[in-house]
This record gives structure tokens, sequence and C-alpha cells, in this order.
């Protein structure tokens, strides 16, 4: 188990803040998806794809550059050259966001993407905040700003779309939702510039430092921008090809509940980066595999479980929640294995950057990317740029973005092995196979309940704490759940040490 007390509670305060803040995001989302004309969710789908196309250039490695500066002694003279480059890109994107706003014509809806401009500088102005005292361990003080602003994010939503009646009389409810959440990123900004005037110490940009960052940036900058349009530009091919019904069905699943679900292996990404950067330059191998191993394992389980209950009750959840995206089901069974691949092999992905192996990394990301616009282009639409496709719309989309990340945890985990001698784990294979034979048993129960027409809501009730306990159950039975991972779970709700260690903060 992870011993540093420290580490352990910065993990889970880490990771309970940013659920907390997702699971604010669904739910208001959801109250928009469940009153909201469908052509308007997809409406709002496309102008934020083009605005976040806009911003393509604003990362280019330079955050994951700065957390591997952190194990550094003299990290503190790096900020200032960190900070001109981060506004220099995002001036830059501004610029070009502009100009995709002229090429994509949305003269009808220029006060909405306004908004959603002036909304992505403060978040990305934020970030700057965030990601430096994430880099110094300022984890309590980097997460309760960006907490607090998701979580009023997510009330204001979700009371416009409880009022959508009486807000749509007055003004475009989407126009509204977009000024709501640009007031709360300006408040954060505000905040976070207060909070950490103590931890950072404002120093001039230095030409030297400023070009050491562009030159080991330098192998990230093609995956960053290629990752994005790959996140992207198939919402545009899309809501060109099959219209902007057809692009909310597949955006209330992908940026919704498969963000929410990848989000929760990605809010410690920053986190166990900073420590592997410390545990690299120290070369102690054997914690940064523990810490690996443990993150992967429970990881594996939970997302296993996930899958379990998405492929046996997703119909009935949607009947019962979301009745006018059943046509979104198909498209939640393929991109289900998503948040599975990210979660297990993110530990293993991020030993690269770490260990200064990031040409490498940024190499085969950059490609998968590539790959994933690629098959966009061939699956989606029916033509492009008058050339014939396969034409198969949202689950052609749904197979483009769900078959590279299958094929990095391969990948990652080969990468991992030969430059650190770090070794995957035999374990999620079996969770993954115990997952599949309870998917298998739980439809035949399902079936058999379905007979003896029970009421839905049994159906769901009694398949849950099946599935719960056919999990499990082997689990246990097969020693890949232990006395000692049900203590670790509990020591997590040990509320006190998170109090003392902000106060150490």
């Amino acid at each position: 188990m992870i011993h540093d007390k420290t580490v352990k509670e910065k993990f889970i305060f880490t990771l309970f803040s940013q659920l907390i803040s997702n699971f604010a995001n669904v739910i208001s989302h959801y109250f928009l998806a469940l009153f909201l004309e469908i052509e308007l969710m997809g409406a709002w789908a496309l102008l934020n794809s083009i605005i976040n196309l806009g911003f393509i250039f604003v990362n280019l490695g330079i955050d994951s550059i700065h957390f591997q500066y952190s194990g550094k002694k003299n990290f503190d003279s790096y900020f200032g050259s960190y900070l001109f480059i981060k506004l220099f890109l995002i001036f830059l994107n501004l610029v070009f966001s502009i100009f995709l706003i002229f090429i994509f014509q949305i003269n009808n809806a220029i006060y909405l993407v306004l908004f959603l401009c002036l909304s992505k500088i403060f978040i990305n102005l934020s970030n700057i905040f965030i990601i430096n005292l994430k880099a110094r361990l300022k984890i309590f003080k980097s997460e309760i700003p960006f907490f607090l602003a998701a979580l009023f994010k997510g009330i204001s939503v979700s009371l416009i779309a409880l009022n959508l009646n009486f807000v749509s009389s007055i003004i475009n409810p989407l126009i509204l939702i977009s000024i709501s959440n640009c007031i709360f990123d300006f408040l954060c900004f505000l905040y976070l510039i207060v909070i950490s005037k103590f931890n950072i110490d404002f120093n001039k940009p230095k030409r030297r430092i400023i070009l050491k960052y562009l030159r080991d940036a330098k192998p990230l900058m093609l995956y960053t921008i290629f990752s994005i349009i790959s996140a992207n530009i198939g919402n545009i091919i899309l809501d060109y090809n099959f219209g902007e019904t057809s692009l909310a069905n597949f955006y209330i699943i992908n940026s919704y509940i498969i963000h929410a679900l990848i989000f929760i292996s990605g809010s410690i990404i920053t986190l166990y980066l900073t420590y592997y950067s410390k545990l690299f330059e120290s070369g102690n191998f054997r914690l940064i595999e523990k810490i690996t191993h443990i993150v992967e394992k429970f990881s594996s389980i939970f997302f296993s479980m996930i899958l379990i209950f998405v492929f046996t009750l997703s119909d009935i959840l949607f009947y019962i929640f979301l009745p006018n995206y059943l046509d979104s089901i198909p498209i939640l069974l393929i991109l289900i294995f998503i948040p599975y691949a990210h979660g297990i092999t993110r530990p293993y992905g991020l030993h690269m950057i770490s260990g200064k192996k990031q040409k490498i990394s940024a190499y085969w990301e950059s490609l998968n990317s590539i790959f994933a616009i690629l098959l966009m282009i061939l699956l989606i639409p029916n033509e492009f740029f008058l050339i014939p496709f396969l034409g198969l719309g949202s689950i052609g989309y749904a197979l483009a973005l769900t078959i590279p990340p299958c094929l990095s945890v391969f990948v990652c985990r080969f990468f991992s092995n030969k430059f650190f001698k770090i070794k995957s784990q035999r374990e999620v294979i079996y969770h993954l196979i115990i997952a599949f034979l309870n998917i298998a048993l739980l439809i035949l129960i399902r079936q058999f309940l379905e007979f003896l027409h029970l009421n839905i809501l049994y159906i769901l009730l009694i398949i849950t704490i099946l599935g719960i306990f056919f999990f499990m159950g082997p689990l246990v039975i097969f020693r890949f759940f232990t006395i000692e991972d049900l203590n670790f779970l509990k020591s997590l709700l040990k509320f006190d040490s998170y109090k003392s260690s902000y106060l150490e903060e």
C-alpha cells in the first residue's frame, strides 16, 4: 500500500474533490439533456467543439514539462518563464479561435461563442496556477477553487435547466449558461491568484529557461495538437453529415458519461506525475511500481463493475432517466471500454514523461491520435471532400474513439517494461474475465426475471445487488481482493487526517 500518509491523503482528496465536481457537472447536464431540445443540445456540442479546436495550441506539452521540472532544486526560478509561455499561447489561441469563428460562419450565435471563448481563457489562466500549485504538491490549495467553481457552475446549470420555460421566454438558455460559466471561471481565476501569492516567485522570464521548456516539450507538441483535433473534429464531421440530433445522441454519452468516468482516473494524474518525477530523480523504481500497481488494481475493479452494469442495465437506466436518448445506448456499449482502458493504462503511460522518455511517448500518442482521426474520416461520413466513405455515423465515431486507447493498453505496458523494468499485473486480466462471465450470467438472470414479469425497478435492484456480489465474491475467493485492500479503503475514510494535511499546507 501507499505508506506515505500525506501522499495517500492527497491522492484521495484529489480523487474525491474531482469526483464531486464531475458529479455536479453530470447532474446539471442531465437536467439540461432532460429538458432541452435535442437539436439545441447538438448545437451546444458543435459550438463547444469549434471553440475547443480554436484552443488547439494552448498546452503543447509545456504543462507536462513543468511537472517534470518540479523535481529540480531551483524549481522556483522556472515559474516566470512558464507563465510567459502560457500567456503567449493563450493569446495565440484566441487569435486562432477568432479565425475559426469566421471560417465556420457562426454569425447567428456570436454572443454565445464570445462567452464560450472568455470562459476558455479564464479556465486556461486558472490552469497556470493550478499546475504550479500541484507541481509544488499544494494539492488542497489547488483543488478547492476548482472544486468550488465546478460546484457553482453545476448548481447554476441545474437551476437554468429546471426553469427552462421561464428562461427561454427571456433569453437563449445556452447564452445564459455560457455567461454563468464565464462568471464562475473568472472568480476561480481571481481566487487562485490570491491563494497562490505565497507559493509563487514572480521572477522575470529567462530566455535560457524558455528555450529549455520549448526544447523539452518539442516531442509533445504534435501529440497535444493531434489529441485536441481527435477529440473535437469527429463532432463537426458527424454534425455536418448526420445533423444535430445525431450529434446530440453521441455528445450526451461521450462528453458527460464517458468524460466523467475518464476524469475519475485522470483526476490524480497531476499528483502522481509529480511524485513519479521525484521518484525517478531518486531512482526509486520499486515504489513507482508499487504505486502503479495500486492505482491499476483499484481502477480495474471499479471500471470492471461499470462494464457489468452498463451491459446489463443501460437500457433500463435510459428508459427511466433519459427516455429521449434511447438511441444513444449502442454508442454507450462501445464507448464504455474507453474509461476502462484509460483507468488501467494511465499509471504506465506517465512513466514515460516522468522518466524523461517523453519523446517516445509523444510519438506513440501522436500516431494514435492520427489513427483516430483517420478512423473518423473513414467510418463516420458518407463522403469527405467528395470521396465516398463507410457512413457509419455515430457508431463509426464510437469505434474510431475506442480502438486507439485499447491499443495503448498494450503499448504503454511494453514501453514501461522495456525502459524501466516495471512489469504489469496479470490480475487485471482475471478481473476482466470475471466481469464478462458475470455479464453473461446476469443477462440470463434478467431474462428469467422479465419472464416472471417483474417490475423494472425490482429488476434494476436485483441485478445491481447480484452484480456486486457475483463480481466481488470471486475476487475475495481467489484473493484478488484481500483484507489489506479492505483496510486500505477503510483508512481513506479517516477525515481528521485530511484536515491536518490541509492545515499543514
